[in-house]
């Protein structure tokens, strides 16, 4: 359906064009009458600024999608992201988390492995749930992780401790909020929410994407009454090892434990990538259409050069006769197209500000609009 759009409106474009070029008398067309009066020059200048305009909006929304492309890859998290894989996991290996972290520590470049319900970062929105705290419900997003998580990940607890192991053993077992939970439900210490008591706090890492803002949420270790089992695994690398060897070793170990299952082994760089994928195909394309753009600009900037080159031969040769230099004609010529380029930066300016302003506004964190 896309192709035959494009067709369609490419033949529409081509007809009209064609048509009238083709009306006119062979003699008119030779004397050129009307591509030297002034609406002939006014409808070349008017043509060319259009083609301008685009290419700067074009240009100038490529360079900012970038600059969110990257600030998004780019900024710090509040946890440790690079030398770290994570794969999926299956009921079976699930059951055997013990060892299956024992047979990836046996291997010298892998230093620690931790679990979770989720993935860090890859999503707008996680798990939200809804539980009393003194006779108020307080509302907050959830991510189930082994006891170990927050140390492999290198997150820091403000107040309070980290988890333990035993938290598991208990019913119910425990919870460490962030900062914007505490903040705006009064969350002590030790608190008891829907059985599960509060340990400690942690500054707000950006959990979910950048897309949306930082929001309560908790990390909890489940107890004994959670009946569910944890679906990825995060493994960290030490620091100068062999990644793809250790990106082997876990496919290996994961093939032995459960054969012939598809299991999705990758960096957490390439998770972060995946999540912002629409933006940078979106970036790409606007990429692509800018080159377009510039190409049909310089084709067009040429061609009046050429137009206007032949039709200035006998004043070229009456200056150069006259002592005006090569130089001194090149600049008369180009005078022209550099003020239509600056008219066409100063219309264009405004209309990619408001377009590029409105496509940051689906992001809660973005680049500044730089000048």
């Amino acid at each position: 359906m896309t192709a035959l759009i494009a067709l369609f409106t490419g033949l529409l474009a081509g007809l009209y064009p064609s048509y009238h070029m083709t009306s006119f008398s062979p003699a008119l067309v030779l004397k050129g009458s009307f591509g030297l009066s002034p609406k002939g020059r006014a409808l070349r200048n008017g043509l060319i600024s259009i083609q301008f305009i685009a290419s700067f909006v074009l240009i100038i929304g490529s360079m900012f999608m970038y600059l969110q492309n990257h600030f998004m890859q780019s900024s710090p998290l509040g946890y440790d992201k690079d030398a770290v894989i994570i794969t999926n996991m299956t009921g079976q290996v699930a059951k055997s988390v013990d060892a299956f972290k024992n047979r990836l520590q046996s291997f010298s470049g892998i230093e620690d492995v931790t679990y979770g319900e989720f993935v860090l970062s890859s999503q707008d929105q996680y798990m939200e749930w809804g539980r009393d705290l003194r006779g108020e419900n307080v509302q907050f997003q959830c991510m189930p992780v082994d006891p170990s998580f927050l140390k492999v990940m290198n997150i820091s607890v403000n107040e309070g401790r980290d988890f333990r192991q035993e938290d598991a053993l208990t019913t119910y077992g425990a919870f460490i909020f962030n900062e914007q939970a505490r903040k705006r439900y009064n969350i002590a210490l030790g608190d008891n929410i829907g059985g599960g008591v509060v340990v400690g706090f942690m500054p707000d890492i950006k959990f979910a994407s950048f897309r949306t803002e930082v929001t309560s949420m908790a990390f909890y270790v489940p107890g004994t009454d959670y009946g569910r089992t944890p679906t990825y695994a995060y493994i960290k690398v030490k620091a100068g090892s062999n990644m793809p060897a250790a990106i082997d070793r876990v496919k290996k170990v994961l093939g032995e434990m459960h054969p012939d299952h598809p299991f999705d082994v990758r960096f957490f760089d390439q998770v972060l990538n995946t999540a912002y994928e629409k933006e940078e195909k979106l970036s790409s394309l606007i990429t692509l259409f800018s080159l377009i753009a510039v190409f049909i600009s310089i084709v067009g900037v040429f061609g009046l050069v050429v137009f206007d080159s032949q039709y200035r031969k006998k004043e070229i040769g009456l200056r150069r006769v006259m002592g005006s230099t090569t130089t001194e004609i090149l600049v008369m010529f180009n005078k022209t197209y550099i003020y239509i380029l600056c008219i066409c930066f100063v219309v264009a300016a405004p209309v990619a500000f408001y377009a590029i302003n409105r496509w940051l506004e689906s992001f809660a964190y973005r680049t500044p609009i730089y000048w």
